[in-house]
């Protein structure tokens, strides 16, 4: 095994941990938002529910569909066969989860 290799698959497992993390904090964004009464979005004058639930609910799924297209790839062809170029939409999925969690739940709580 030479350097690059094992270079590249340290980036592949960090790539993949942090897709997956980025689907973990997506989904709860989705979740929090579905259990939320939807007049307390407009008291608190944030947008609607529907906007939010609609925002969190396609960076769920763009981030899980990362983190499976990932796995496919894996599986497909193995640890150190190459890098997964899909990940610009996952970033702005995990920020769009992310503004959710920091500013709307917490205006909600």
């Amino acid at each position: 095994m030479t350097i690059g290799m094992l270079l590249q698959g340290i980036l592949f497992v960090v790539d993949a941990g942090l897709s997956l993390f980025a689907g973990v904090v997506a989904v709860v964004a989705f979740a929090d938002c579905l259990r939320r009464p939807a007049r307390m979005f407009e008291v608190m004058g944030k947008r609607t529910k529907g906007f939010w639930a609609a925002i969190t609910g396609v960076a769920a799924l763009v981030c899980v569909g990362n983190v499976l297209a990932i796995l496919s790839f894996t599986l497909r062809n193995g640890l150190v066969a190459g890098h997964f170029s899909g990940q610009i939409f996952q970033v702005v999925a995990v920020i769009a989860a992310g503004i959710y969690l920091a500013d709307v739940k917490r205006a909600l709580a």
